[in-house]
């Protein structure tokens, strides 16, 4: 920026004086102006430097605001499987629990089972030695029912014999001694094979005291 130069007018012996000012001042006033250039210069990168800043906060702050949004987003991210872990581990307390529950019970399953196949080995021995001494006893019976068919029909040929002889001798008066003798040794055979032989019932019994005490004179 050039400036004119001062119209200066000698008075007096300060002309010089005046003169020397006025290059001081303008020599001051190149620097004042040279400082002004570069302040403007400076300003103006530095409004540069500020724009730029300013543009870079604005990113940065559009930058932060989306962390920001993000760590909220995380945060809730976070209660939610705060939450979720926590039923988790409530509902694997629960089925913790109900195992336990369920071994216990299958526990005294199996041991009511063990009681209950032992009960019943048990009761197979048991009924194992009813049914050899009900196979015993039915062989027992066998053998008495069959001897006393014997001796029945023993019986039964005496009282045939007897009542033949009974109506043999019936209508012969003279034979009547010998008729006697023969009934007393076929009464003495009677008895001694009822004596043997199991007790008849009660009706053959009374029948045959019956035919006896008629057959006797």
């Amino acid at each position: 920026m050039a400036i004119s130069a001062p119209v200066t007018v000698a008075v007096g012996g300060r002309w010089q004086e005046i003169e020397d000012a006025n290059h001081r001042l303008s020599r001051d006033l190149a620097l004042a102006e040279e400082d002004a250039v570069s302040h403007k210069l400076a300003l103006a990168k530095a409004e540069a430097s500020l724009r730029m800043a300013d543009s870079r906060n604005s990113g940065l702050r559009e930058a932060l605001e989306a962390k920001a949004a993000e760590a909220e987003a995380f945060r809730e991210s976070l209660v939610l499987s705060a939450q979720a872990l926590a039923e988790t581990s409530a509902a694997a307390s629960i089925a913790n629990e109900e195992v336990s529950q369920l071994t216990s019970s299958c526990s005294s399953s199996a041991f009511e089972c063990q009681r209950l196949r032992e009960s019943l080995e048990e009761s197979l021995a048991e009924a194992s030695r009813t049914m050899t001494q009900l196979a015993a006893k039915q062989q027992d019976l066998s053998l008495e029912s069959s001897q006393k068919a014997e001796m029945a029909a023993k019986n039964l040929h005496l009282e045939s014999e007897l009542a033949m002889l009974q109506s043999r001798y019936s209508n012969q008066g003279t034979h009547v001694q010998l008729l006697l003798r023969e009934k007393e040794r076929l009464w003495t055979q009677l008895s001694r094979c009822r004596n043997a032989a199991p007790r008849p019932p009660a009706q053959h019994a009374a029948w045959a005291s019956s035919h006896l005490r008629n057959a006797r004179p």
